[in-house]
């Protein structure tokens, strides 16, 4: 009898064992059709070596980039700028130590051709004042000359010749002799005029030596203006009496402040 029940106990137990283990695999089987395994959280572990696999992909492909925008910044030459200091600056063809010399200024020219009664050409000046650089040989004339050209060259040392360096002789004293075009133009004009008046300027170079110098004084004053191309406006104003437009020269230009080049220059003179 105690056999028999104990057989019944033990086969309910294995009953409710087997039905438990149903219900377990029926709620499990439930929480998979409503929660699919997309929307669970994902520990398993693949998932730390496929971000780590992107990160390093993001990172080279930032990296290729940027070796990419350096290639090409190097490679490919940029646009120049233009100089905004313009004529304030000192270019890479001009002497660099004279920059600190360099002060713009507005200055009007004196100078105007016009008609006289009997319809020769006269000269105008709207300062009447201001030295005159033209006009009859004089001992006057030329000392106002010898003052525009005090110095041709100069002697740099020190800090300002060191960039002087294989670019120009260096003199015994060891100064570096540099010469500043704007001076060698005076001279250049200066001859010129000197030559016009020959019967006055009878002391000069042999020929052809003279007339040679001559020559490469007009040239170079050629190139120089060339050089320069001076775009400031010319206006026009009408003659009535001769029915015609005439140029009006005494503009107002912007310029380099030459007497403050030419005090530089003369501290520095040979």
């Amino acid at each position: 009898m105690y056999q028999a029940l104990e057989g019944s106990l033990d086969t309910s137990s294995l009953k409710g064992g087997q039905d438990e283990s149903d219900d377990s695999a029926s709620i499990k089987g439930l929480e998979e059709d409503y929660f699919p395994s997309h929307g669970r959280l994902d520990r398993s572990p693949q998932s730390t070596p496929m971000r780590c696999h992107m990160s390093w992909l993001t990172y080279m492909i930032v990296s290729m980039v940027w070796v990419i925008t350096i290639a090409v910044a190097i490679c490919f030459p940029r646009q120049k700028r233009p100089n905004c200091d313009g004529l304030a600056g000192v270019f890479d063809t001009e002497l660099g130590p004279i920059k600190p010399a360099i002060e713009i200024q507005k200055v009007r020219f004196l100078g105007n051709l016009e008609f006289a009664e009997n319809d020769t050409l006269k000269k105008i000046f709207w300062d009447s004042d201001t030295p005159r650089y033209t006009g009859e040989p004089s001992d006057e004339l030329d000392a106002r000359w010898s003052s525009l050209l005090k110095t041709v060259s100069v002697s740099l040392r020190g800090i300002e010749a060191e960039t002087m360096r294989g670019k120009t002789y260096q003199e015994p004293g060891g100064g570096f002799l540099v010469g500043i075009e704007v001076f060698h133009e005076l001279h250049c004009l200066n001859q010129i005029r000197r030559g016009l008046r020959r019967d006055y300027y009878t002391k000069h170079a042999p020929e052809p030596d003279y007339t040679t110098h001559i020559d490469h004084c007009l040239d170079h004053l050629r190139q120089a203006v060339m050089c320069n191309v001076d775009v400031t406006l010319i206006p026009f104003f009408w003659d009535e009496k001769h029915n015609t437009s005439l140029p009006d020269f005494q503009v107002e230009h912007t310029c380099r402040n030459f007497w403050k080049v030419r005090d530089w220059a003369i501290e520095r003179a040979t």
